[in-house]
């Protein structure tokens, strides 16, 4: 029996889809993962818009705005994180997820960046890592358009080691390294606004110990998910975010609550193919 509280997801074509690719169009694999999913989602409180909200004092898991394909895009940081307990930093994460992900508004991948700024061996939990596995291969298909590590460190190389085993050879082409300033920089440039470009490279530079830059508000999250960072400088001008300084200062201005409107459709092409379908490149 599905429960009530997920009879809107099982009823979405899109999901059912999701789930149908992962399984490579085999329905009986495609309809146990799903049905696993409702189990877990509703155990979990996994509403929709009903999900109970994200923790982002205690876990360091935030949107940031769109990518220029409107892939969804969220700032993770180890030392930024409170929260001890794995599961329920991973709670936090799919909840976030839960509330950025917008399919009716062609927001449906994410991008996913790790900055490795204080980053220590007591970061190296094989706890997270199954969790991860877990929730993200069961759970979370057809969702991942990039993951970016930031400066990641040589402690990590072990345990990013072992992740890369547990996945399938299309995720793991998904995941970019940078390691220098001008990597940043020019990968930012070529994929995010000038915002959240810039408020990522502030956040990598600046010290965990210390918090966020100055003019970061995480408490405008909820209006500033799909427009950039969560910086007091953002306005809706034009339904753009407005410019700001480049320093981690930013100046003052009102946050927006709905996404920008989706591009002009493209001329439809003459034939769909799984490939060209799920093509997510950049």
């Amino acid at each position: 029996t599905v429960p009530e509280s997920q009879l809107g997801f099982l009823a979405d074509d899109r999901n059912v889809g999701r789930y149908l690719v992962a399984r490579k169009g085999v329905v009986d694999k495609a309809a146990a993962m799903l049905l696993t999913t409702i189990k877990w989602r509703d155990a979990n409180e996994m509403y929709g818009t009903g999900t109970p909200e994200p923790d982002y004092r205690n876990n360091c898991f935030v949107p940031v705005g769109l990518d220029h394909a409107r892939s969804i895009v969220f700032y993770s940081n180890h030392a930024r994180t409170l929260e001890l307990d794995a599961e329920k930093t991973f709670l936090h994460t799919f909840r976030v997820f839960e509330s950025c992900i917008s399919d009716d508004d062609d927001i449906s991948r994410v991008v996913w960046i790790m900055d490795f700024n204080g980053f220590g061996f007591k970061h190296c939990s094989t706890r997270q890592v199954s969790i991860a596995c877990d929730w993200f291969g069961n759970h979370f298909p057809e969702r991942l358009g990039q993951i970016v590590l930031l400066s990641p460190p040589k402690i990590f190389q072990t345990m990013w080691g072992f992740v890369v085993r547990t996945m399938d050879a299309d995720s793991a082409r998904k995941i970019q390294i940078l390691q220098t300033d001008e990597e940043m920089r020019t990968y930012f440039a070529d994929h995010f606004s000038p915002e959240t470009g810039q408020w990522l490279l502030a956040t990598s530079k600046t010290d965990p110990a210390n918090g966020y830059p100055t003019g970061t508000d995480l408490s405008l999250i909820p209006r500033t998910k799909w427009k950039g960072p969560p910086v007091v400088g953002l306005s809706a001008a034009d339904g753009e975010c407005a410019a700001v300084t480049r320093n981690p200062s930013f100046a003052a201005g009102p946050p927006v609550l709905s996404p920008p409107p989706l591009p002009p459709a493209a001329e439809e092409p003459d034939e769909c193919t799984p490939s060209t379908f799920f093509d997510i490149s950049w």
